[in-house]
């Protein structure tokens, strides 16, 4: 892949039911540390809070009405995000 700089880590955290009870540790160690969060309409405020100050918050919308089109630039921004890369 031309134009690599440095790779990034992405990790998928499941937000669960809406119980932040049942959130691993590991769930939130890696939003407190993340430099970019991604979230939707699902996540709480609370869970939100964990990241660290100058976190980059995404709000993707709710999960029924985000259309092909958004979904797509979505993608694009976090693969520009985790490889630092021109799409």
């Amino acid at each position: 892949m031309s134009g690599l700089q440095e790779k990034g880590i992405c990790y998928l955290v499941g937000a669960g039911p809406g119980d932040l009870g049942l959130v691993t540790l590991k769930a939130k160690e890696c939003i407190e540390r993340c430099d970019v969060l991604v979230y939707d309409a699902l996540s709480s405020a609370e869970l939100v809070g964990w990241a660290k100050k100058g976190c980059e918050l995404i709000f993707a919308g709710s999960v029924l009405l985000i259309m092909p089109f958004h979904r797509i630039k979505l993608t694009q921004s976090l693969w520009r995000k985790l490889f630092r890369v021109k799409l």
